[in-house]
């Protein structure tokens, strides 16, 4: 979607975490002058001030005297002042007041447009239209449970990548939805590499982007677990045919504006892309990068392997460059810090993406020989009582589980296995299980019920095993069954959700639970 598609229309932001954000400062930017903001979260109008705060922009109660255009118009008193700071959102563009109509818990807000009631200029009056403010129709903060009831009253719906299209209220207007990475592709002028994969693609990701500043090139790393492409690289200034008044003297150097960076510095965007990113859009990036795929995420993508198979593989589609795993995978070895066999599978995606942009064998090598592994991926955090503890917290399919204990193999003596059932098949992790000699099993709900009737199929096998809810208790019987000299893993096959909102949740109740036990031993 081109950028003056974006303006004169009513656009709502489906989702409102840190991606959502981002897309508000955005739209703030482009001067969009009709924003909904839709979230579950039933703090959600809390959540868009603080956000607004953390931009530079302060709350106040309403009040019309300080409004020199106010028209005496009939408005809501819910409604809140919004001002600015001297610090600015964006070079061009500063905010002094909008009015903001909250949501309650439980209400059902219907869309609304009260005329000329959300009022912006520049705070040293420089004009940004012929009267010296801009105009805006409204801004809507819809949350609780009715955040999807009035969908159909926007022209466009930008929503963030963890809301399923498939949900059926957003399956009505998927012709109206758009996202972040959309936006992007649709205007940036540069080389982007799209990479994606089940697993491994955080990993790939910044391992390319350092193989490439290594060798001297400038580089921009974005995307999925990594910081919005929006908030990073700067489309506006990037965008050629804007004739707008609002974006007049763009070749302002605006490298000067603190935490943003502008698309003319970089010779490469690398890209993470997720699934939920890739469903029905095709991007055209210099380099399309496809790692592996298994099944995940089928609930997201209505509960079909076929769908997110077609996902992940549209990353392919339409690049110039196309690499999938299978197609690349050699005999090389490469020294790295990196563990495991995947690991090196990884490393030898990179090496074809160095080859394709024309880095040297030799810069590639040192690059991959220094490079060190991001947090919660087969990280060891120590031993403790001559047991040492990984950390796998990233790990939330059995065949990544599978792949940590082909990393250590029957070093592993107790290994913690939960998380929220998506209906993985568990049979071949339990036979690798069984090969490593691994009888210490932590079980937690909701998949761990799973895994247990299948340990008890296994006849043969003694089972040393603890079901529980408490990090604490599992660590607790690591210490006390986990033989010296052997390992202790977290590596859960299913994610987190059925106890915490996320793996680093996860990680952290894990060393807490290690320090506590330390601590009392």
């Amino acid at each position: 979607m081109k950028l003056q598609e974006l303006t004169g229309k009513s656009i709502a932001i489906l989702g409102f975490g840190r991606e959502g954000k981002s897309t508000l400062r955005f739209l703030l930017w482009l001067w969009v002058t009709d924003i909904a903001i839709l979230d579950s979260n039933p703090n959600l109008t809390e959540e868009v001030h603080t956000t607004l705060k953390e931009n530079n922009v302060i709350l106040s109660e309403w009040n019309e005297s300080k409004d020199p255009l106010y028209q005496n118009k009939e408005i809501p008193s819910q409604e809140l002042e919004i001002g600015m700071t001297n610090a600015s959102i964006h070079p061009k563009i500063k905010i002094i007041w909008a009015s903001v109509i909250p949501a309650k818990a439980g209400s059902s807000l219907k869309n609304i447009s009260i005329s000329q009631s959300w009022k912006c200029r520049n705070l040293n009056n420089d004009p940004v239209s012929s009267t010296g403010w801009q105009y805006f129709s409204a801004l809507q903060i819809i949350g609780w449970e009715n955040y999807l009831d009035n969908l159909g009253a926007y022209d466009i719906i930008i929503k963030t990548p963890g809301i399923s299209p498939y949900h059926e209220k957003i399956a009505l207007y998927r012709e109206k939805l758009t996202s972040q990475t959309e936006i992007f592709f649709a205007n940036y002028l540069g080389k982007v590499i799209g990479i994606t994969g089940t697993k491994g693609k955080s990993t790939t990701t910044s391992l390319t982007h350092e193989v490439i500043q290594k060798a001297g090139y400038t580089s921009k790393l974005v995307g999925n677990i990594w910081t919005p492409v929006l908030d990073e690289v700067d489309i506006l200034s990037c965008h050629s045919e804007l004739d707008s008044e609002s974006w007049k003297d763009r070749n302002t150097n605006y490298d000067s504006v603190s935490g943003t960076e502008w698309c003319s510095n970089y010779d490469f965007v690398v890209y993470e892309l997720s699934s939920y990113m890739l469903e029905n859009f095709e991007p055209p990036c210099y380099i399309g990068v496809l790692i592996n795929i298994y099944p995940d995420h089928l609930n997201w993508h209505g509960n079909s392997f076929e769908q997110y198979t077609k996902a992940k593989k549209n990353i392919l589609k339409q690049s110039t460059h196309t690499i999938f795993w299978p197609d690349v995978q050699s005999d090389a070895h490469y020294e790295s810090l990196l563990p495991g066999e995947h690991n090196q599978h990884n490393i030898q995606i990179v090496a074809k993406i160095a080859e394709i942009i024309g880095i040297p064998e030799e810069v590639f090598r040192a690059a991959v020989s220094t490079f060190q592994p991001l947090p919660h991926r087969l990280q060891n955090i120590g031993t403790y009582d001559e047991i040492t503890f990984i950390d796998d917290a990233i790990s939330t399919t059995p065949e990544s589980t599978i792949e940590a204990l082909k990393t250590y193999g029957s070093r592993v003596d107790t290994i913690f296995l939960w998380g929220t059932d998506r209906g993985y098949d568990f049979t071949e992790l339990i036979q690798v299980l069984i090969t490593n000699h691994i009888h210490n099993i932590v079980l937690f709900p909701e998949s761990g019920a799973k895994i247990l009737s299948l340990l008890n199929k296994e006849r043969n096998q003694r089972w040393s095993i603890l079901e529980t809810s408490s990090m604490q208790e599992a660590v607790d019987f690591a210490f006390t069954h986990t033989k010296k000299g052997s390992i202790c893993l977290l590596s859960c096959a299913s994610p987190s959700y059925s106890l915490w909102k996320n793996y680093e949740e996860k990680w952290e109740k894990f060393k807490e639970a290690i320090q506590e036990y330390i601590s009392l031993s």
